[in-house]
């Protein structure tokens, strides 16, 4: 977590967005500390604050609002929210919708909250800092954030992976996972595949992701193996009766040992092609004259 918070501490897209100063150092944005220092809040009705529009965090745990509830009950809320005015002159959430919502459970009419200036951008830049700091967002949540961020602003990976701390091989690799059908984004979120299950799926179509996923699932399949089933897949794979597969070689070196079987009658070729890339070719000839034959034309 403090990690990621002084990657993106030390990013000039921090500075150009004017949202620095919302992300403060060693504070977690739901627990119950004192205001900040030099930071002046106000009480706002809650009933007149608008949630974030650009909140990547779409699931909340029942059972965590409602311990943060009870906190609150009997503490109030010491932390204050973070605001600003859209423009309708309502107030919109910028951060600390957990402890909105646990103050409206707790019966709360107004709660402290700092009112800041900043734009959309911005907005969606903080919510999607502020949970991958707290490690908050499912990585299909992370995804759809960190394109928004690409997409909606014209902003490179590059420039993404800065503003939220990682490489841009990281954020290049996390957005592809929008690739992958939804029944498979949902078996990842929930566990039922792990990241390298999802990364070597995104290699087949789409409407083929599911079935393969299953087959993983069902023959409980190491990353390894899942990895040489797609590449199965891919090259021309056929079943076997028992549920396995096998690779099938490439049709241009098959078209080729046919021509040569044709030209040389007494010679059979049978060529196996190797999960490795490689392969074996095997000579039966019927009489020595015959491989004879070939080895001189060869030679």
């Amino acid at each position: 977590m403090h990690d990621i918070r002084r990657k993106a501490l030390g990013s000039s897209p921090l500075d150009e967005l004017g949202i620095r100063d919302l992300l403060i150092p060693d504070a977690d944005p739901d627990s119950e500390a004192s205001d900040q220092d030099g930071v002046t809040s106000v009480m706002i009705d809650v009933n007149v604050i608008k949630p974030n529009p650009y909140q990547p965090r779409k699931h909340f745990s029942a059972a965590s609002l409602e311990q943060l509830s009870q906190s609150i009950k009997a503490q109030g809320l010491l932390q204050p929210i973070v605001v600003r005015k859209n423009k309708q002159d309502d107030y919109e959430l910028i951060a600390g919708e957990r402890r909105l919502r646990a103050s409206q459970m707790a019966g709360m009419s107004k709660i402290p909250a700092v009112v800041k200036e900043i734009t959309d951008q911005a907005c969606l830049a903080f919510a999607i800092i502020e949970n991958i700091q707290r490690q908050d967002l499912n990585v299909i949540e992370l995804a759809q954030s960190l394109h928004s961020l690409a997409t909606k602003y014209g902003m490179t990976h590059s420039d993404v992976g800065r503003l939220v701390g990682k490489s841009r091989a990281a954020v290049s690799n996390v957005i592809r996972l929008l690739q992958l059908s939804g029944e498979v984004k949902v078996m990842l979120v929930q566990g039922v595949i792990d990241m390298g299950h999802a990364r070597c799926l995104l290699s087949l179509p789409e409407r083929d992701q599911a079935a393969v996923a299953q087959k993983i699932v069902d023959q409980q399949l190491p990353v390894r193996d899942a990895e040489a089933l797609v590449r199965n897949i891919l090259g021309g794979a056929v079943k076997k009766n028992n549920g396995s597969f096998k690779i099938e070689p490439d049709p241009r070196l098959s078209g080729i040992i046919d021509h040569i079987a044709e030209k040389y009658s007494g010679i059979k070729l049978n060529l196996k092609a190797k999960e490795s890339g490689g392969g074996v070719l095997q000579i039966q000839y019927d009489a020595e004259k015959d491989i004879e034959q070939l080895l001189d034309k060869i030679q």
